[in-house]
């Protein structure tokens, strides 16, 4: 699960495959054997391991070989364990003078042996590690994923990354965010195999790196766990409501949904990438695609999703206004326009919810309509029951009946008469 590489450079065809028998029959690290200088430094430059075992048979001076590793030109700098029959105290320190981390005498137990590479790599991976989840950096989780991709082996990457994540954290606070994390953490760590890697990105994202026989049974797990749990870091009043109510300015109420998750799949069987930043990439574009859709998702990468149209569906801003009043939509058709919004003005209620939708909007702006006929709740409802897409709708009305309009469907109760700058603060808040 920790991805970690061993590389043994050791010409003792017997005693080199010993030990890598002992590590990977413990599950400790992969294991590369090489037997000579040249193939040792280029695994070193192609495969950036951990660990490196490196034995007397191979030179005359292991202290001018660790010299030599540490002013090799390599991003990650590897631990370095010396073997040697020697047991005379000047060559351990000769050794670790030059830059070796350990110097074990052989014969060694067995015992004794794993446990002392076991710790070396332990300590690798906490210095690589981030505080709240002990997970993998995204330093150290982009090497894993370059190594898979150059072991020539199928391979399937996920990002999971969680949905209404800030506002959560604005409302609820520090500890509350941390906990999630490290709860999220946890299921990923239960649910993950031995094979599986496990790390962290910047901001809220998990990575994953994991076969692609298994990789969408795994995002469909994972999303259900998470649904399974996430009311739990709620108060009472909101994990009933099924959404945060925060109250805003002129007695505004904005409806901030329960946290879901998103997940992007990448996978080796489909498409082929030439480097982990272009996996990285993709990732953060079928992500970004699953976030359009309303509740925990995953989306997996094919030619299609990735074609430039589909990105322009996903970055467009195309908003849908349905306001009666003609002055007060003119208004808002020209200042949205103005703002580099794309709009489609509808006058009446008429307006069926496939129009509504063909446009793909991102948010869209319902007023009530008179308040006896209640036509625009009607309609704010028929959108949130035939619309999978996570489409943001702010209402306006007189009535000031905001948990019911809400409950509709509505992320934003916005009461009328509003300062148009005002609602455009809120335009911006909801679509980004």
């Amino acid at each position: 699960m920790n991805g970690s590489f061993v590389l043994i450079f050791d010409k003792r065809v017997e005693i080199s495959n010993k030990y890598k028998k002992i590590l990977e029959h413990d599950k400790c690290a992969s294991v590369n054997i090489v037997v000579d200088e040249e193939n040792f430094f280029e695994q070193l430059k192609l495969n950036e391991p951990e660990l490196v075992l490196i034995s007397e048979s191979v030179t005359d001076n292991l202290s001018e070989l660790c010299l030599k590793i540490r002013n090799h030109n390599l991003e990650f700098r590897p631990i370095i364990i010396l073997l040697s029959k020697s047991n005379y105290s000047e060559d351990k320190t000769n050794a670790l003078n030059a830059g070796a981390d350990d110097f074990l005498s052989e014969p060694m137990e067995q015992n004794e042996f794993l446990a002392r590479i076991k710790a070396h790599i332990r300590r690798t991976l906490e210095e690589n590690s981030l505080p709240v989840t002990n997970l993998p950096d995204i330093k150290f989780s982009k090497k894993i994923l370059k190594r898979t991709m150059k072991s020539k082996t199928e391979w399937a990457t996920l990002l999971i990354g969680f949905d209404n994540f800030t506002s959560y954290r604005e409302i609820y606070g520090e500890i509350a965010y941390n906990k999630i994390l490290q709860a999220f953490s946890a299921i990923l760590r239960a649910t993950a195999e031995y094979d599986d890697f496990i790390g962290q990105f910047e901001n809220d994202n998990f990575l994953i790196i994991t076969s692609t026989y298994k990789c969408e049974k795994l995002a469909d797990y994972l999303n259900y766990a998470f649904d399974s749990i996430s009311k739990k870091f709620y108060s009472d009043e909101d994990a009933q409501r099924g959404y945060i109510l925060l109250h805003g300015n002129n007695k505004a109420g904005c409806k901030i949904p329960l946290i879901t998750t998103s997940i992007g799949i990448v996978n080796s069987d489909l498409i082929t990438y030439k480097s982990e930043l272009e996996v990285i990439n993709a990732l953060n574009k079928v992500q970004k695609l699953a976030k359009t859709i309303l509740g925990s998702s995953k989306i997996i990468d094919r030619p299609l999703i990735t074609s430039d149209e589909i990105m322009k569906f996903i970055n467009e801003k195309n908003i849908v206004v349905i306001e009666e009043d003609e002055d007060l939509s003119y208004l808002l058709e020209t200042t949205l326009k103005i703002q580099g919004f794309v709009p489609t003005i509808y006058k009446n209620y008429e307006v069926t919810v496939d129009d509504i939708l063909s446009s793909s909007p991102s948010l869209i702006i319902i007023d009530s309509g008179k308040n006896e006929t209640k036509k625009g709740l009607e309609l704010c409802k028929k959108i949130r029951e035939n619309s999978t897409q996570n489409i943001k709708i702010i209402f306006t009305d007189t009535a000031h009946e905001k948990e019911e309009i809400l409950n509709s469907g509505a992320d934003l109760y916005f009461p009328k008469p509003y300062d148009l700058m005002e609602l455009f603060q809120w335009i911006y808040k909801l679509s980004d």
